[in-house]
This record gives structure tokens, C-alpha cells and sequence, in this order.
């Protein structure tokens, strides 16, 4: 349950700290809107070696990278697959319009980053 609610979180996070993001990439009073985000991103950046995703957060941190490129089906498909369905979509009442409005959301934030 614990992860559940993280990764909504994380999530929720990533759909609105990118765009965000690349809004005001080059403003110095930039916010952030979730510091558990930034760290995980910085955790993220900081590994040496680049392998698949293993972990929840490792899966987020992937998508936020494809993301912030305005790549949304890569993106999609690190946050909705066999693993995170399992751990985490599957568990929500009605999972199939849990992930058919996390495709649309990924979508549009996707577009929103890349314009």
C-alpha cells in the first residue's frame, strides 16, 4: 500500500514538475513543486551505470528523462507495464480508466514539455 501511494505520488509529480520545468528553465526564482521529485531525480542522475528500470522510483525517474524530451510513449511505457501494473495500476478499482487517463495526462504534459 505504502508503494501504491508513492508512486501516485511520483507520478502526480512528474505530470506536473516537467512541464513546469521546462517552462522556466532559465528562471532563476524557479520552484519547486515537490522536493521527494527533485531528489529522486538527483538520485537518478547520479548513477554511473544506465540499466532498465528495476524499481518503482527508477521507473518514474525514466519517464520524467523521456518526458522532459517530449517522447510521452516511451514515457508511457515506463510508467504503465507488466511490473508497474502489478505493483501498483492493478490494485486500483476500474485499472483500465486508471491507465487509459494516465495515457492521456502523459500525452498532454508530453506535449506541453516539448512545446
Amino acid at each position: 500500500m505504502v508503494e501504491l501511494l508513492e508512486c501516485v505520488y511520483l507520478v502526480s509529480a512528474m505530470l506536473l514538475e516537467i512541464p513546469y520545468m521546462a517552462a522556466h528553465e532559465f528562471d532563476a526564482r524557479r520552484r519547486m513543486i515537490s522536493k521527494q521529485f527533485h531528489h529522486q531525480l538527483r538520485v537518478g542522475e547520479r548513477q554511473p551505470l544506465l540499466g532498465p528500470p528495476e524499481s518503482m522510483r527508477e521507473h518514474v525517474v525514466a519517464a520524467s528523462k523521456a518526458m522532459k524530451m517530449g517522447d510521452w510513449k516511451t514515457c508511457h511505457r515506463f510508467i504503465v507495464n507488466e511490473k508497474m501494473n502489478g505493483k501498483v495500476w492493478d490494485l486500483f478499482p476500474e485499472a483500465d480508466k486508471v491507465r487509459s487517463m494516465l495515457v492521456r495526462k502523459i500525452q498532454e504534459e508530453s506535449l506541453r514539455t516539448y512545446l
